[in-house]
């Protein structure tokens, strides 16, 4: 009989995909340089938009890649 998965991540033995948690300045570092390439990106393009929007897009985004 096959054995249910219990929902827990499996341990393969293999070192995790996900890159180690940088610390809180690198962090907030990140965040400023991905908000600042959204702004430029968003200025080029004439797209409507303020720097908030590009901040919490960033974090949303830096928080996604280090699964924080």
């Amino acid at each position: 009989m096959a054995k249910k998965s219990d929902g827990s991540p499996k341990k393969t033995g293999k070192a995790s995909s996900n890159p180690t948690r940088p610390s809180l300045e690198q962090l907030q570092e990140e965040i400023r340089a991905k908000a600042h390439e959204f702004y430029l990106r968003r200025i080029s393009s004439g797209e409507p938009g303020d720097d908030l929007s590009d901040w919490l897009r960033a974090e949303a985004e830096i928080k996604q890649k280090y699964n924080l």
